[in-house]
């Protein structure tokens, strides 16, 4: 669905308020609700209400660009279409410095229609690519179709905590909430 359940809001606000990130990466825009969240808890809540007084940068990755309305092009300084795998192997990697692209990486309930084996591509691309990176996924993953003619819907995979060894985890109801600081 290109929206998720609210469990883990509260705490992802917080932790936004608490970072401060400066460039927020979000994979699986679909309705967009988490960057306007971001949004509003760096640029606003910095006291930026005006767009041409936002100095976070704050993009998105979407698959399915029918998703894509205007409050995402609103709220989102750029949104990239395709494949997040795809589109991340497309960003070059400042291998010499090793500075990361993005602050964060945010990756909400999207991880669970990948394989496995495509969902840990993801991830160490995320790792290349950000100072700290928060997956959110199902607890329990349903079984889920296409929804609103997205094939990319279907739930593939099932995801638990054992899959993130050394990340701060927290559940919140069926919300898997991942974090993890890349040194």
């Amino acid at each position: 669905m290109p929206t998720s359940r609210p469990n883990h809001l509260t705490f992802l606000c917080n932790k936004i308020l608490e970072l401060q990130p400066k460039s927020i990466l979000d994979v699986g825009v679909g309705f967009g609700s988490k960057g306007m969240l971001f949004r509003e808890y760096t640029d606003i809540w910095g006291g930026n209400y005006k767009k041409e007084n936002w100095k976070t940068i704050i993009n998105g990755i979407e698959i399915f660009k029918e998703y894509i309305t205007p409050l995402q092009l609103e709220i989102y300084d750029t949104i990239s279409y395709g494949n997040a795998i795809d589109v991340l192997k497309d960003i070059p990697v400042d291998t010499t410095t090793n500075i990361k692209t993005f602050d964060l990486i945010y990756c909400g309930d999207m991880i669970e229609h990948l394989t496995k084996e495509d969902g840990l591509k993801l991830i160490e691309l995320m790792k290349q690519h950000a100072k700290r990176i928060i997956i959110v996924t199902p607890v329990v993953v349903s079984e889920q179709g296409a929804v609103f003619g997205n094939e990319n819907e279907k739930h593939i995979s099932q995801w638990s905590e054992l899959d993130f060894p050394g990340a701060y985890i927290g559940y919140f109801g069926n919300v898997l909430y991942i974090e993890m600081e890349m040194k």
